[in-house]
């Protein structure tokens, strides 16, 4: 199994190193790693140019996280595919165990189990997944619909899975790997876990959820009701609407929802049709007392004073990932 792992960076010298470190200590290490520098101003490039020949270095302006990983694609010469971000660590097991599920199923996508991996004070710790589990008796689809995912970190894509999908679009502002997922999983490709290793998704202080994130914007909200309605229509292209339908109104319910609380009434009463269309569910209503209390919670700290005094804590060393659980 030969292993390409693709990685779009945009000003993130910060991460980088510990996260190639951890691909090139992998007990099965990648036969390929691309780092995408999507126009960066800090040192991005000449932290991936230091690790010599290993490591294949693209730079351009390439518009986003999903156009610089469909620019790494086309250099990519395995037979799977493995999209990192910059910032994220695998365990040391975690391509070998990814790639033993896709030799036994060589046109799926594998997954692995993930944690948060977030700064608590002054260290870099691990936390449980943050998302709610998948329910009993849900399919991938289903699942993922309903919030249950695997970041790009813990998923290893066969190229067969990755054409299947369409690949990445660049016009998708909000959960663009999710978008692709799920186009994947719409066409019939297998989803298949992995009984070892596990990955670490990086949460940076600046990307905890609020209202102010991109995902409750006007493009934003647009964006994930036209993931939606693209869904939609190639499952009833494929005869397996019924399958999806309560799990798709509860997605439209979502947005739906923050739509409502973001003030975006016109998104809000497309997405409601969209919910109602898929036979309704009590979602919106659910989600949007969930942002209103996000809103709440944005202001107070918007209000707190900011200390004028006091150290800042220093950066942890950019030391190994954390260790696979026994």
């Amino acid at each position: 199994m030969q292993v390409s792992v693709v990685i779009p960076v945009h000003n993130g010298a910060r991460f980088l190193a510990q996260t190639l470190r951890t691909l090139l200590n992998q007990t099965a290490p990648p036969a390929q790693i691309v780092v995408v520098d999507d126009g960066s101003d800090d040192d991005s490039a000449a932290v991936a140019r230091g690790f010599g020949p290993a490591v294949e270095v693209i730079r351009g302006r390439f518009g986003g996280a999903a156009a610089a990983r469909v620019a790494g694609v086309e250099r990519t010469a395995g037979d799977a595919l493995m999209f990192l971000d910059a910032d994220d660590l695998l365990g040391m097991d975690v391509l070998e165990a990814l790639g033993g599920v896709l030799a036994r199923h060589p046109d799926a996508i594998a997954c692995c189990d993930w944690m948060r991996y977030e700064r608590i004070g002054r260290t870099w710790q691990a936390r449980p997944a943050s998302c709610p589990p998948r329910r009993p008796g849900q399919t991938p689809l289903q699942a993922w619909l309903t919030g249950w995912y695997h970041p790009p970190c813990a998923v290893l894509w066969s190229r067969a899975a990755y054409d299947r999908s369409g690949g990445w679009d660049p016009a998708v502002l909000v959960n663009n790997d999710g978008d692709v997922t799920m186009r994947a999983l719409a066409a019939g490709v297998d989803l298949v876990q992995s009984a070892r290793g596990t990955s670490y998704y990086r949460r940076l202080p600046d990307g905890a959820v609020s209202l102010s994130g991109r995902r409750f914007t006007a493009d934003g909200l647009a964006s994930r009701l036209a993931v939606l309605d693209r869904l939609s229509a190639r499952l009833d292209g494929a005869g397996r609407a019924d399958a999806t339908r309560r799990a798709l109104a509860e997605a439209y319910g979502n947005v739906a929802g923050d739509a409502d609380a973001a003030g975006e009434a016109r998104l809000a009463a497309r997405a409601r049709e969209g919910d109602a269309r898929h036979g309704g569910t009590r979602a919106w209503d659910w989600r949007r007392r969930r942002a209103d209390r996000l809103r709440r919670r944005d202001r107070v700290r918007l209000l707190q004073p900011v200390p004028s005094t006091g150290a800042v804590p220093s950066e942890p060393a950019a030391a190994d990932a954390p260790p696979d659980p026994p």
